[in-house]
């Protein structure tokens, strides 16, 4: 720590705080509300043998990599009833990587 800079404020920072706090939860509920259109986004397009779009464009072994990922980075919070809007996102796209959808490197039907 340092001391202040001069003509600065500490009052005025103090005040500008709770707006700042909210902006950053307003970033953080916007990721948590994108993570479904961010899976979106590993959805390959092409149909099955069925007309369903049943494979992502990632192999098993990059998927398995993203589920480790997230599980090293969130841990034991991923399984809490209090999460926060960033630890709900990694939980959503968590459990949206172990649905039942083929790896790309997964024979098609």
């Amino acid at each position: 720590m340092t001391a202040p800079k001069p003509g600065t404020d500490p009052k005025k920072f103090a005040a500008e705080m709770p707006q700042l706090r909210a902006k950053l939860d307003y970033a953080d509920e916007t990721i948590f509300k994108m993570t479904p259109l961010v899976f979106g986004t590993l959805i390959d397009m092409k149909p099955d043998s069925q007309n369903h779009a049943s494979h992502l464009i990632i192999t098993k072994d990059e998927r398995a990599d993203l589920i480790n990922e997230i599980d090293t980075l969130f841990g034991q919070k991923l399984y809490s009833k209090d999460q926060n809007y960033i630890v709900s996102a990694a939980s959503v796209l968590r459990a949206a990587l172990k649905k039942d959808f083929r790896s790309s490197d997964d024979p098609w039907e």
